[in-house]
C-alpha cells in the first residue's frame, strides 16, 4: 500500500513549447494554466497576464518591485 501511495505522488510533466517551464500531464493536466485553449507553463501564463493588463513587454521590470 505504501508503494502505491508514493507512486501516486509523482506528477508527470512535459516541457512547454517556450522551453522555460513545464506542463503537467496525465491526471494533473488540469493544474496547468490555459491560454486560448492551449496548456502552457506558468511563465507563459504570467507573461500573457502582463501583456493583457499593461505590463512592460510581457515581463516584469526591476522598477516594479
Amino acid at each position: 500500500m505504501a508503494k502505491q501511495a508514493l507512486k501516486n505522488q509523482s506528477k508527470g510533466t512535459k516541457p512547454c513549447s517556450c522551453g522555460r517551464g513545464t506542463i503537467y500531464t496525465g491526471d494533473y493536466t488540469k493544474h496547468s494554466p490555459k491560454i486560448d485553449g492551449k496548456r502552457v507553463c506558468e511563465e507563459c501564463f504570467v507573461d500573457s497576464i502582463y501583456a493583457k493588463y499593461g505590463g512592460n513587454n510581457g515581463t516584469a521590470s526591476s522598477k516594479d518591485a
